[in-house]
């Protein structure tokens, strides 16, 4: 991770609505500030260092944003991140 960036797969709402998706991967390069909030599913508060490459993550966004038809009309992406709550895998 970069300093003040995550990269995110965003396969799932990039494909959100389409039929027939195809196997194109999709990253979304996320913002973190200092007003990003970082937790479990529980609400306990973690910070950036409890992440690791390969994480499963839900990423709240500071505003909504189409994902789908950003990558559909080729515009920019300016996601900023609100929350990141760490997801735990089933065991």
């Amino acid at each position: 991770m970069a300093t003040g960036t995550m990269q995110v797969g965003c396969s799932d709402e990039a494909n959100k609505g389409k039929l027939g998706v195809n196997d194109i991967g999709y990253l979304c390069s996320v913002t973190i500030t200092d007003q990003t909030n970082f937790r479990d599913e529980e609400g306990n508060s973690l910070t950036e260092s409890d992440l690791s490459i390969g994480s499963t993550v839900k990423i709240i966004l500071t505003e909504p944003v189409n994902i789908r038809r950003s990558f559909e009309k080729e515009e920019p992406l300016n996601l900023a991140a609100k929350e990141i709550i760490l997801i735990q895998p089933d065991v």
